[in-house]
Order: C-alpha cells, then sequence, then structure tokens
C-alpha cells in the first residue's frame, strides 16, 4: 500500500537494502509504500555512494541510481540554515549527518524515516518514523 506521507529517507534504509542487511526486507517494503514520492538528501546520496565504494561495490552505487534516479527529489540545506545544523549537534548530539538530515527535514516540513534510533532524541521537533 502507498503512503502519501511526504518523508526524508535516510541513507540507512538504501544501504540495508543495497548491502543485503539484516532488516533488508523491511527497509524494501517501506521503500516500495513510498516508490513515487522517494525524498532524500544530497548528503544521503554522498553518503551512500561513500559507503558502497568503500566496500567496493561501484556496480551497486550504478544500480541503485539506474533504478531510482528518475523517481529520486534531492534536498539540500541552504546555506542560511546551517545555524539549525549547529544548534542541533549541540542541543541533542546528533553527528553532523544526522544534524543534516534533521535540518533538511524541519527546513521542508517533512518527517523523517530512518533505522536510526539517535533521531528519538528529536522526535518532538519533527515526525520520526522509525523503522524496527
Amino acid at each position: 500500500m502507498a503512503t502519501t506521507e511526504r518523508s526524508l529517507i535516510d541513507s540507512g534504509i538504501f544501504l540495508e537494502v543495497l548491502l543485503g542487511q539484516e532488516r533488508m526486507e523491511l527497509c524494501r517494503t517501506a521503500l516500495k509504500e513510498r516508490e513515487n514520492n522517494l525524498i532524500v538528501t544530497d548528503f544521503a546520496l554522498h553518503s551512500i555512494g561513500l559507503v558502497l565504494l568503500r566496500y567496493k561495490r561501484p556496480e551497486a552505487y550504478r544500480e541503485f541510481f539506474s533504478d531510482l534516479a528518475s523517481r529520486l527529489e534531492v534536498r539540500s540545506l541552504p546555506v542560511s540554515e546551517y545555524s539549525v545544523l549547529l544548534d542541533v549537534h549541540e542541543r541533542y548530539g546528533l553527528d553532523f549527518d544526522d544534524a543534516y538530515q534533521f535540518a533538511v527535514a524541519s527546513h521542508f516540513g517533512l518527517s523523517l524515516l530512518t533505522l536510526d534510533s539517535d533521531f528519538a532524541k528529536v522526535k518532538d521537533l519533527v515526525k520520526v518514523s522509525l523503522l524496527r
């Protein structure tokens, strides 16, 4: 069943599928439900590439783009909003990539779809859907 919720999808969701990890089917289902509404950050695309190339899986990165490029909506954090990223890092202890994801979701009024329980720290500020 497709969902119409506007969610920013954390890179871990894609990596779980691409690397065939433990929660692959859960993530695959979540992506299928959002197949026409795939919103990611530019940072997530870089992170996915970084991980896949580190694991010597360039073909997986190529397949990722071949399969999804036409359906991806990519969001970037405006430079004027980087202070939000730093505030969230300092106040909630999120690392840079999580703070970036949060700041983009907050700026664009999106919920966050993630496997990362660190986002529970900011669930009162932005809707967080934690896949379990």
